[in-house]
């Protein structure tokens, strides 16, 4: 996606669900879901990685989380998302990532300043490296 906007306007919807597939988003892209932004899903094979990329762009959670993964352990790896570029994320809840079931996730920031929780259920884990000049709080 470059310069585009999804939204989900449900009171449970999200803005976009990956299963088994990639995402890019760029140039000002904007994800809302009116509870979650993004989720990530099985494939159904796990033949696939789920990625997220951001770069100029921003994930809204309006009443949950900006992004969820509870789809438990994947012979494949770790799911991976990428922050960069002055990308933001907003959870209406607190948390601008909540990984549960055993999933485990590559989260990788560059360039951009965050604020929110990152929540991991027991079980599941979540390696955060910052670069560039980015920040969590």
């Amino acid at each position: 996606m470059s310069n585009s906007t999804v939204e989900g306007t449900g009171s449970d919807s999200f803005g976009l669900s990956l299963s088994g597939g990639s995402a890019n988003l760029s140039a000002n892209s904007k994800v809302i879901g009116d509870l979650n932004g993004v989720i990530y899903g099985l494939d159904g094979s796990d033949e696939l990685l789920s990625q997220l990329v951001l770069d100029k762009s921003s994930i809204e959670g309006k009443t949950g989380a900006a992004i969820v993964a509870d789809l438990g352990l994947n012979p494949l790896g770790p799911l991976v998302i990428q922050v960069l570029n002055g990308s933001t994320l907003s959870g209406g809840n607190g948390s601008i990532l909540e990984v549960a079931g055993g999933t485990s996730v590559d989260f990788s920031v560059a360039n951009s300043q965050l604020n929110g929780n990152v929540t991991v259920q027991p079980g599941s884990a979540v390696s955060v490296s910052l670069d560039q000049s980015a920040s969590l709080t």
